[in-house]
Formats: C-alpha cells, structure tokens, sequence
C-alpha cells in the first residue's frame, strides 16, 4: 500500500495525460526537454530514528513515493484503466530505466545530511544516530529511459528532510521554440523562460502552465504568467485525506490504488543495484543548512547542462 496513490492530484496525472489533447500529443521527447519531481519535507526524524537511520531518504521515499509519480509519468498509454494494465504500463516503464555504471552512480545523483542551528540539532546530532552515520537525510538524482518516447530527456527527482518548504510537485519543463523570433528583439529580457506544467499534489492542489507574456506595460516581452487549470475544490467540499481514502480501501477490499508486487520489484532492483555502487564507491555525503533546498551539488545536476530548477522556493 502507497498512501501517495490515494492522493487526488496523484490519481489526476493519468487524466491529464490522456484524457487532454493539450497533453498527450506532446508528452514526448519532442516537446518535453526534462521533468523534475520534487517531494521535500521541513520535519527532522519524529522520533524515528531507529527506523531513519537504517533506511535513509533513498529506501524511505524514492523506491515508493518518487518511483510511482515516475512511473505514471513515464508510463505508455494503458490498454484499459483496470488496475492489471495500469500495472502493465508502469512496470514496463521503469524496467526501461538506465541502471547507472560506477561512474554514473556519483555523477548523477547526490547524497546529503542536514545541518543544525542553536534550536534544532544537526542529523548527526540526534538523538541514537551514532556520529559516524553515513545515512542520507537527502537525495537527489538523474534517471534517463532506454526509450523512444524518452530519448535525451532526462527526468530529475529530489526529496529530503529539514528543506525549505513542504511540497510534492512536478514541474514538466518543455523544449523552447527552435524559431527565436522574439529573443532577437531587443525589448526581450535575457531571454524567454521554458514553458512548464506544474501538477501541485500536496499540501496544495493544483495544475497550472507557466507561458510567455507581454509585460502589463507593453514594452517588454518576457514575462511569465501562471494559469491555473485546476485548483482546491470548491468551498464546502472536504476532500478525503490519502490515509483515510486508503483506509476506507482496506474495508472495502479496493486495491485498484495499491501498488503490485511486479512495480514494487523493479523499483528494488534499480535501488539495489544503486546502494550496491554507493558502497563501491562510498560517495561523499554532503552537507546542507536547515531551510535550503539541499546541498548546492543537486543544483550542479542539472545546471551542468544548462538547465536549473523550475521551483526553487529559498530565491
């Protein structure tokens, strides 16, 4: 069980990709230039860390939670919505992720403990976490997809403890028109911002695409405008949490939301095969303040070939 499958926005990924024109005509390596999945946490251990420091934000978050929003992101057309071919279309898309050689394994992800201040304790400070604990309170990472749909585009995920905000979003980053008329004027500002779709699923809710604009005083091109499609339901209406919709589930014998076996195996061999090259490789556990996004070398990930994250809440 994955609470996260019960999440409203969770469940709306596959209607916005394929019940929408908009969407699925371009939800390919033609338009789409990277996608980044962002899960951040602003809460330390809770009282877990027993459990935390055995585990680590690789096999607490990224093997479930991260893996499922990219397997439906990534995911072919099912044949139909019953839940064995939805399983079928998620399985086969994260069988076709790139298992990372040594060399890739400390290029393309990074690890990483947060600091403290004089009110709250570094990870290394916490109570029965011994001090020489190697375990990751953050990761960050590049997957790539041996696929035609995901030829070149790389998807980007991060999740960890003690950040700036709480949030799970996506932010689905498209290629920039290949004719630049308008960056050639000279009224444009530095040069235009990609198109981005932006699925909000928690705490807020939400669908918005940010597109180019003319600035409010007519002389300038390059502003962005945020649209926003789909928001909080209306006033009035109380929508389930994830744990009681996965609760009422479990009484009603409804596992059409629960993760399979076969998901849940390929998603451990990509995460065993990567703790296996992190112990060959011991790569180094960088440290990042409380209230950042992460230690400044996730950031390297993707600046490293000219592109940046789309939500950066501490600018």
């Amino acid at each position: 069980m994955d609470h996260y499958l019960e999440k409203r926005m969770v469940q709306n990924i596959m209607l916005t990709r394929f019940g929408n024109g908009l969407t699925e005509g371009i939800w390919n390596s033609h338009f789409i230039d990277n996608v980044q999945v962002t899960l951040s946490e602003t809460v330390g251990l809770e009282n877990r860390a027993g459990y935390y420091d055995q585990m680590g934000a690789t096999r607490d978050m990224t093997q479930n939670h991260i893996f499922q929003l990219i397997s439906l992101l990534a995911m072919d057309q099912p044949i139909s919505l019953r839940q064995e071919d939805v399983t079928e279309a998620k399985v086969a898309a994260l069988r076709m992720l790139k298992t990372p050689d040594l060399q890739q394994v400390d290029q393309q992800f990074v690890l990483g403990q947060y600091l403290g201040n004089q009110q709250e304790p570094a990870y290394l400070d916490e109570e029965r976490i011994p001090k020489t604990s190697r375990t990751e309170t953050f990761v960050a990472g590049e997957l790539n997809f041996n696929s035609y749909r995901w030829d070149g585009v790389p998807f980007y995920f991060r999740t960890g403890k003690r950040l700036a905000t709480k949030t799970t979003r996506i932010d689905v980053v498209f290629k920039a028109p290949q004719l630049k008329l308008f960056e050639e004027h000279h009224q444009v500002i530095d040069h235009l911002a990609p198109n981005i779709l932006t699925i909000l699923i928690d705490p807020d809710e939400g669908l918005s695409m940010q597109l180019n604009t003319r600035d409010s005083d007519e002389e300038t091109f390059g502003s962005t405008n945020a649209i926003l499609a789909n928001t909080q339901p209306a006033t009035g209406f109380e929508t389930p949490e994830a744990y009681e919709s996965l609760l009422s589930d479990i009484i009603d014998g409804n596992t059409e939301n629960f993760p399979q076996w076969r998901e849940i195996a390929v998603a451990w061999q990509f995460i065993d095969a990567l703790r296996a090259g992190w112990q060959k490789t011991s790569p180094i556990i960088h440290q990042y303040p409380l209230g950042s996004m992460g230690p400044e070398q996730a950031d390297e990930l993707l600046t490293r070939t000219g592109r940046y994250w789309a939500f950066d809440p501490t600018k």
